[in-house]
């Protein structure tokens, strides 16, 4: 068998949060770790029982592979700062690892001749998944790292990575308003907060069970069926709950120009 050649790291920060660290295959392949200090290095390799602390840029050169972990305030300083060294980028795949950002910031590299591609593990779910996107000789370079089916990975655009994670603010973030609103609303009618809790996750889970199976389906509650008298009777008695009702009216604006249907209980 031919022996492969060790995986590089350039990384800023701990990286213990890093889905790079569960990975038995890339710290068995680990060879020099980079970092904005040889003290940081050791300090990096120590954590993950792998690799070998480097001083220099130089110590890079015989990596077929780079993988780079850090911050957005020191990707640029570190990229610039790699393509001033005297490395033979060209051949060589980089693969910026944990961010938002996609493999367009790695044109330093590109320019010199390296494949550039990036790898983010999805979130929140029990069996590790993964989207990546960039030029195909780094996609197989990801993939050759790990025993995982290829069925793990989804290639996205790289265009279209700021849309992923447009999707994921949406279904978190965005998302709170009206969480924080219906929570709020269930207390003040007196029920318990364990219980408000426990019926708010049932109905949240349900409505996304339901949308993942049915689509504009699952559109089908009080505003789909127009009873209009209904929601008048929700809208007045949360009037003396002003951030709760200013966030029921935005949410139903919202359900209105999306899926259509009269609004005229809105002025009501």
């Amino acid at each position: 068998m031919i022996e492969q050649p060790p995986i590089g790291l350039m990384v800023a920060g701990m990286m213990s949060d890093s889905f790079l660290a569960r990975i038995p295959e890339f710290l068995d392949a680990l060879g020099p770790v980079k970092s904005t200090s040889y003290r940081v290095a050791s300090r990096i390799s120590n954590r993950l029982r792998a690799g070998t602390p480097v001083k220099t840029f130089e110590d890079l050169r015989d990596t077929a592979s780079i993988f780079l972990w850090m911050p957005d305030k020191v990707l640029e300083s570190m990229t610039k700062a790699a393509v001033a060294s005297t490395v033979n980028w060209k051949g060589k795949c980089i693969v910026l690892c944990d961010s938002w950002q996609n493999s367009h910031v790695l044109a330093e590299f590109q320019a010199r001749g390296a494949a550039v591609a990036s790898w983010n593990v999805i979130p929140g779910l029990t069996e590790p998944r993964f989207v990546m996107e960039g030029e195909a000789r780094a996609l197989r370079e990801i993939k050759r790292l790990t025993t995982m089916p290829s069925s793990r990975f989804t290639v996205i655009p790289p265009a279209s990575k700021a849309r992923y994670f447009a999707s994921l603010t949406l279904s978190t973030d965005l998302m709170l308003p009206v969480i924080s609103a219906a929570a709020e609303s269930l207390r003040s009618t007196g029920m318990p907060h364990a219980l408000a809790s426990s019926v708010l996750e049932t109905w949240m889970h349900a409505t996304v069970r339901s949308y993942a199976r049915s689509g504009r389906k699952a559109f089908n509650g009080p505003i789909s069926r127009g009873n209009d008298a209904m929601l008048r009777a929700e809208l007045h008695s949360i009037a003396a709950y002003p951030k709760i009702e200013r966030t029921f009216r935005e949410a139903a604006k919202q359900v209105h120009q999306r899926f259509g249907g009269a609004a005229h209980w809105l002025s009501g």
